[in-house]
């Protein structure tokens, strides 16, 4: 245990030196008339014991004040404890890729849960998300806040589900749809003259990787797509898939029962040195799981400072005696 704020006491030790400056300063009598012959009234029992029941008041009212303001002043000083923790870190990294277009919708609501999952079982990997529709968007950069990935996959999870079900019963996403869930799909992912830039969004999750040459942390993308270009994209999904294996990073890709042009799709995966899948594979998403693990792992521990308050003790001991003192005060009238 240690204070954060030290010179806080500081500041306490000169408030109590000032009162007791204060206190020990001579009273002097300057209004008011003097009363005389006083004795009749003070040397009775009756005032005797009021007297010493007001002392005695008084004492515990000033005792709860200085406790109170000691309390104040430990908590603004504030109660911590240091401690350096080596959490173990697999040199992972996964980006999970999404294709965002509408026709790939019934798609992603296949696998979300089985991605949330994935998340789930991992233990130190750093996940990342890319989603992409003409453009691809950077969803959450790599990290190791599971919870957050989770809560984005959730949220994919309902974007995707209410795009399913408006297009159904034809009607407008715009118009029809949760403002937060049309702006997870479609912010920043539009462009005029295309959709579905699949060999884009590929490429986009390669580069959020950061630095590719020299790093030794094993870099994994699993993409799920119906292979579906309409338009011209900057970089083609075989383009894609050069780049990512000349950059040691592995593709799974998963796909619908219908793909477009699935062999063109399947060995531009399958040359990264990772696995193609149709969705309606029973335990794609656990074989992926399964190849996750196989590859190369080591634990990292990088130091972490942790730092915890105990804030508490001295607030209960601030509220009990601040408590006391009015009570008392009220007690006596002053």
């Amino acid at each position: 245990m240690e204070l954060a704020y030290p010179w806080v006491l500081l500041v306490a030790v000169v408030v109590a030196f000032i009162l007791v400056l204060v206190k020990v300063k001579p009273f002097k009598f300057k209004q008011g008339n003097k009363v005389a012959n006083t004795d009749d009234v003070t040397l009775t029992a009756t005032y005797k014991k009021l007297f010493t029941k007001y002392k005695i008041y008084r004492s515990i009212m000033l005792v709860s004040l200085l406790l109170a303001l000691a309390s104040g002043f430990v908590l603004g000083a504030r109660i911590i404890s240091v401690d350096t923790i080596y959490p173990k870190i697999h040199n992972r990294d996964i980006f999970l890729c999404l294709d965002v277009s509408n026709s790939v919708d019934d798609l992603n609501l296949q696998i979300v849960d089985e991605y949330i999952e994935l998340v789930k079982k991992m233990d130190g990997e750093r996940f990342g998300i890319t989603i992409f529709n003409a453009r691809p968007i950077l969803q959450v950069p790599l990290t190791m806040d599971y919870d957050y990935v989770i809560e984005q996959l959730e949220l994919a999870k309902r974007a995707f589900k209410k795009s399913s079900d408006l297009a159904r019963r034809k009607k407008d996403f715009s118009r029809d749809i949760d403002p937060e869930l049309y702006s997870f799909k479609y912010d920043g992912t539009l462009a005029v003259g295309g959709s579905s830039y699949i060999g884009d969004g590929l490429y986009s999750s390669l580069t959020h990787f950061g630095e590719l040459k020299g790093n030794t942390r094993s870099k994994i993308i699993i993409l799920a797509t119906d292979n579906w270009v309409n338009g011209s994209p900057n970089i083609t999904i075989e383009e894609a898939t050069e780049y990512c294996k000349r950059n040691n990073v592995k593709v799974y890709g998963i796909a619908p029962k219908e793909v477009v042009e699935e062999e063109q799709f399947k060995k531009g995966v399958e040359s990264t040195g990772g696995k193609y899948y149709h969705v309606e594979d029973t335990g794609a998403v656990k074989d992926i799981i399964r190849e996750i693990e196989k590859t190369q792992k080591s634990d990292l521990s990088i130091p972490q400072t942790l730092i915890t308050d105990y804030p508490k003790a001295p607030f209960f001991c601030l509220i009990v005696f601040m408590g006391i003192y009015f009570w008392i005060s009220k007690r006596i009238r002053l």
